[in-house]
């Protein structure tokens, strides 16, 4: 599954924290957006990840969005100017 994650954290080490878990799930396709393509497992790691990052030190104007984009969407995406969609190898193992 694809998900995009966007970000808006003023603190600049809890944005670090949060930068570093999503760079070993995926790729920085704007300064706050990843884009990774994962299974449901590391859905849940990531989000736990973030959740416990996300609460220290608390700050109400943070936030993290994460959308989930099906196929049928990913299909349907345009990028306008520098960038592709991020999209693992398929593989088959014998």
């Amino acid at each position: 599954m694809i998900i995009v994650l966007a970000y808006d954290i003023t603190n600049t080490s809890k944005r670090n924290k949060i930068i570093r878990v999503l760079r070993a799930y995926g790729k920085r396709v704007q300064k706050s957006v990843f884009e990774c393509d994962i299974v449901e497992k590391e859905r849940l790691d990531i989000f736990s990840k973030i959740v416990k990052i996300m609460k220290e030190p608390k700050d109400n104007n943070d936030s993290v969005r994460i959308y989930k984009v099906c196929d049928k969407c990913l299909k349907q995406t345009n990028i306008i100017g520098k960038g592709t969609i991020e999209k693992r190898p398929s593989y088959l193992i014998i």
